[in-house]
């Protein structure tokens, strides 16, 4: 049942403790209080509010559970005027050979149920308690691992009318799932819940004394969630125990059997108040489970939405927060991952950089006889310089350009064996053993390189600087650094263009992150359509639940 917040003073109302999600569950146990004259005022008061809430069903087009509602409000119109006995219905359900049956032939001192080894109830079958006047019935059920849907369907029939509903599990299963699931499910729809050890006839006291077995069971119930108003540890065979006297042990068994009759003949002496308080419980529920189905399509898409990206459908809110936790950590470590490359991206660029730059700086391309040449052809840049006397002025022009080739032919050769090609077979190494490399890059290797001219040599000189002494040596220097830096600028534009082509693809998303973030967005907007219809849930009972405390 859809929960309620607000609580409210007095002794009509009271509310459970908090269910396994924090929720606070509305159980109108109050009302069992009630003397005559406040009972028939709160009836009619109750008969209204149904009324109205049936309207508002019809209204949105859910006939189901308007017709329930109505239903409901049958019930409360009898109580209201008295006209006929109300009758509280106790539904005994639970797992196959739990002991149902033969616990409500003991209940009732007959044989009407059929018992034995095999499933014997296929259908709801109703027995009054004796000695009740009419006023309580019990219903036996089909078991709840049942595997014929038409026992599921039918025990689910008697569950959702019940005015009280009595989980009996046997001795030896008593935490097992199925039993543990229902009676939570039952507790959080605020249904008075009656819990029964059954067969408490194979209890031996020296495997486990049965304080130490009784604190143990509730402890797990409690712990899941399951909030129940009494529970009995019965045998429906037998009479007794062998140590009659161990004071433990006197509430159980047949003893315990007794209790549970006497339980059900005080629903009797209360009925038309447990029947009002049953009514407000499935007047919630149906309200409830209308607003549940209101959201049906908005929960239909988001899960076809997971469903084409392969994922589960989450069943409620708290799967979808751990399936979506589990989603946010993948994907949060694909994306650490890829920080990590991209990092190490540029921690190698930086590095690579900055061995490949030292290695033309300090590539030895003017060794003395180059330097030499280079002098030498500065030398014959000075005015007082001549060859010869006749013709000397196109001799010297002849001789300054032989000096020029010279220097530029040997620059031009130092540079491609000293810089040039080792600068490009550890480019050519480095793109086969970079696994984000690409055959490509092999290629654009040879453009790392430059042609040491006559007229790049003759472009560098400084005509003012020829009357120095010290600028022949000036010179070379000048000009290596210009072949170096030529070589320098061609190597970053060629590296720096690799990098960001590999920074490119580092950058994007590989498909493990595109798959993982998409699943996340579905299982955010999955988890959105729980929590909005989980809140208009609260909503909306909360606002009935308010109109009907009204006056109280």
């Amino acid at each position: 049942m859809a929960v309620v917040k607000q609580s409210v003073s007095g002794d009509v109302w009271s509310t459970s403790d908090r269910g396994p999600h924090g929720n606070e569950v509305w159980r109108p146990d109050g009302l069992l209080h009630l003397d005559d004259a406040a009972l028939e005022k709160r009836a009619s008061w109750i008969m209204e509010r149904l009324e109205e809430l049936e309207t508002t069903l019809h209204q949105e087009g859910d006939a189901s559970a308007a017709a329930r509602v109505r239903e409901l409000r049958n019930r409360t119109a009898a109580v209201a005027a008295g006209t006929s006995p109300a009758v509280v219905t106790v539904a005994f359900c639970g797992l196959f050979s739990a002991g149902k049956s033969s616990l409500v032939n003991r209940l009732c001192g007959s044989g009407a149920l059929a018992t034995g080894a095999v499933p014997t109830t296929e259908q709801a079958q109703a027995v009054a308690l004796p000695g009740a006047g009419g006023q309580v019935v019990l219903v036996d059920t089909p078991g709840i691992d049942s595997t014929v849907d038409a026992h599921r369907l039918e025990t689910e029939r008697v569950l959702e009318s019940a005015d009280c509903v009595v989980v009996v599990m046997d001795y030896q299963h008593v935490e097992s799932e199925p039993n543990v699931t229902l009676s939570r499910r039952l507790a959080e729809e605020g249904r008075r819940l009656w819990l029964v050890v059954n067969q408490m006839d194979k209890h031996l006291e020296w495997e486990i004394p049965f304080a130490q077995y009784r604190a143990r069971i509730e402890r797990a119930f409690a712990d899941a969630g399951v909030r129940w108003e009494r529970i009995f540890y019965t045998a429906a065979e037998g009479d007794g125990w062998a140590e009659p006297d161990n004071e433990d042990l006197r509430e159980v068994g047949a003893a315990g059997v007794e209790r549970l009759a006497e339980a059900l003949q005080e629903l009797g002496d209360v009925a038309p108040r447990a029947v009002l308080a049953s009514v407000v419980a499935q007047a919630c529920n149906a309200l409830d489970r209308h607003v549940e189905r209101l959201w049906e399509s908005h929960c239909q898409r988001a899960a076809e939405g997971l469903r084409a990206l392969g994922e589960v459908v989450p069943g409620d809110a708290g799967e979808a927060r751990t399936r979506l936790n589990r989603v946010r950590s993948e994907l949060a470590q694909l994306d650490a991952a890829r920080e990590a490359r991209l990092k190490a991206l540029s921690e190698a660029q930086r590095s690579i950089r900055e061995q490949w730059v030292r290695s033309v700086e300090l590539a030895q391309i003017a060794p003395y006889e180059t330097t030499e040449r280079g002098r030498s052809y500065v030398e014959s840049l000075r005015p007082e310089f001549r060859v010869g006397w006749l013709r000397s002025k196109r001799k010297t022009a002849q001789e300054q350009v032989s000096r020029l080739e010279r220097f530029a032919a040997d620059l031009a050769e130092r540079t491609e064996k000293f810089l040039v090609w080792p600068l490009q077979n550890s480019l050519r190494q480095f793109v086969r053993e970079t696994e984000w490399a690409n055959d490509r890059w092999l290629e654009e290797v040879d453009h790392v390189a430059v042609k040491v001219t006559p007229a790049f040599c003759q472009s560098l000189v400084k005509q003012g600087a020829l009357v120095s002494t010290q600028y022949p040596y000036q010179y070379v220097k000048d000009v290596v650094h210009a072949v170096k830096r030529q070589v320098f600028v061609r190597l970053t534009e060629r590296v720096d263009a690799w990098f960001a082509e590999a920074l490119q693809l580092a950058s994007a998303e590989d498909p493990a992150a595109v798959d993982a973030r998409r699943r996340l967005e579905a299982l955010q907007t999955h988890l959105e359509v729980f929590i909005k219809a989980e809140a208009e849930r609260v909503q909306r009972v909360s606002e009935w639940m308010e109109r009907v405390m009204q006056g109280a």
